[in-house]
Formats: C-alpha cells, sequence, structure tokens
C-alpha cells in the first residue's frame, strides 16, 4: 500500500513553504501544536531554526516522533497548568517542570 503524500503551506521564519507529508503526519503535527498552544508554522520554524544536515520533511517527522516518543516515556502534562507548562514525572525525576516539546527539543537536537 502506498502512502500518499499532501502538501501543505506553511511559513517559516516569515517565509511561505510548502512540505509533503503524510496525512498522519500531518495529524500528529497539529496534535503538537493543540497541546503546546502554537502554530504549525510556530512549531515547523523551531525545528527548522535548528535543523542541522537534513531535509525539511525529514527533520519534521523525526522532531514528530522524537515529541511522541517523549510523551510515551511516562511524561504526562501537569493538570491546570495549560500547554507547554510542565510535566509530572513518571519516570525520570530531572526532567520534572518540562513540557513534552522541552524535552522533545533537548533529546532531538541535543540543547
Amino acid at each position: 500500500m502506498k502512502s500518499q503524500l499532501v502538501s501543505k503551506n506553511v511559513t517559516i521564519d516569515g517565509r511561505r513553504t510548502s512540505l509533503r507529508l503524510e496525512q498522519g503526519i500531518w495529524d500528529a503535527l497539529d496534535g503538537i501544536c493543540g497541546r503546546e498552544g502554537m502554530t504549525r508554522h510556530e512549531v515547523c520554524s523551531l525545528i527548522e531554526s535548528r535543523r542541522k544536515g537534513t531535509s525539511r520533511t525529514s527533520a519534521v517527522r523525526a522532531f514528530i516522533v522524537t515529541y511522541y516518543h517523549t510523551a510515551a516515556s511516562g511524561f504526562v502534562p501537569v493538570e491546570g497548568t495549560g500547554p507547554a507548562q510542565g510535566v509530572s514525572p513518571r519516570r525520570n525525576a530531572n526532567l520534572s517542570g518540562q513540557s513534552h516539546l522541552d524535552v522533545a527539543v533537548k533529546s532531538f537536537f541535543g540543547t
């Protein structure tokens, strides 16, 4: 079964461009945006600002996997704090107080 790529426009650092991703990847990106209170453009700009040596679409896909891996690793948002405000650690106490986005950025980009 061949997956279909869907082209959508995003604005990265003030410049309009298009990305061709599978619909499931777009859905996952939109899930991150909703959870973090960010737009698709802001998340893609964040990824672009730290991307090194890989294509833009590959960086977006890899970042999404890293984000959801972080979420599945036992860190859940703290109730009542809003998007990107913190996590309640279930496994690793040294990441307390960081959002999934913070942890994913550090894990994916090493910063």
